[in-house]
């Protein structure tokens, strides 16, 4: 009798056998359960897109709204700050600025033309204050920021005094220094004296870990006996800061 000889699938086509056995499965699981995962799928899609939302309106929350890149509702007076970042912006009225009496605007001092700052320059030349900005600084704190030179500013001998003054219903901190103006030649090097003037940086606390700061500018004086003094400088802050309103929190 002749000797039988049993078939034996090979290790590769048992695999295709289970992978195809497998597929099956899956298709008929796909086609008895379609319109159950349409509706998972669905409703996956709104609990994203509705975390998105919400994620959103958390960051955005008291922002102004921007449209058309212009920020909506904004007037000329309000000083305006991105708190958020540069790919993802989100700007905050922190206050009004208006116009004292006898300075002119020379615009602000901007990186982002959505933000308003402000730098006025007078218009009489015997003004103590010859000119000054306002802006919003993130980030920062009054008495710290007034405490230290963060403008690396060259005062005299390095030395600036620090002060805490109520000026026009504002808590201020500020500081006080003389510099020397001099011209320079096109490699930077000193070539004559012009005369001193006077730099004061003043901050107030206001939302959001941020302080406005103002800082003013004297002329210049031929001598150091001619410059006003540090009381009569932060009388002449008077008006300035009677036409800063801080935003309430």
């Amino acid at each position: 009798m002749a000797k039988k000889h049993q078939y034996r699938a090979s290790a590769a086509e048992k695999k295709k056998r289970q992978e195809e056995a497998q597929r099956q499965k899956t298709k008929a699981f796909l086609e008895k359960h379609k319109l159950h995962l349409i509706i998972a799928a669905a409703a996956l899609v709104v609990v994203i897109v509705a975390a998105v939302l919400i994620n959103n309106s958390i960051y955005y929350a008291g922002s102004l709204k921007v449209q058309e890149d212009k920020i909506v509702g904004a007037q000329e007076n309000w000083l305006i700050k991105n708190l958020g970042t540069p790919s993802k912006p989100k700007y905050y009225k922190m206050g009004e600025v208006d116009l004292p009496e006898g300075y002119k605007s020379l615009g602000g001092l901007l990186s982002d033309q959505k933000e308003q700052n402000f730098f006025f320059a007078t218009e009489d030349e015997t003004a103590p204050i010859s000119q000054y900005t306002v802006m919003v600084m993130k980030n920062s704190n009054a008495k710290a920021d007034a405490a230290r030179n963060s403008d690396n500013t060259s005062y005299i001998n390095g030395d600036f005094n620090v002060y805490n003054q109520s000026i026009a219903g504002h808590d201020v901190h500020l500081r006080m220094g003389v510099c020397e103006n001099q011209t320079a030649d096109a490699d930077g090097n000193f070539v004559s004296f012009i005369g001193y003037y006077r730099i004061l940086a003043a901050y107030v606390e206001t939302a959001d870990n941020c302080t406005i700061k103002v800082t003013c500018f004297t002329p210049d004086y031929p001598t150091l006996e001619d410059m006003p003094t540090d009381e009569e400088m932060m009388a002449y802050l008077e008006p300035i800061f009677a036409n800063i309103r801080v935003e309430e929190n």
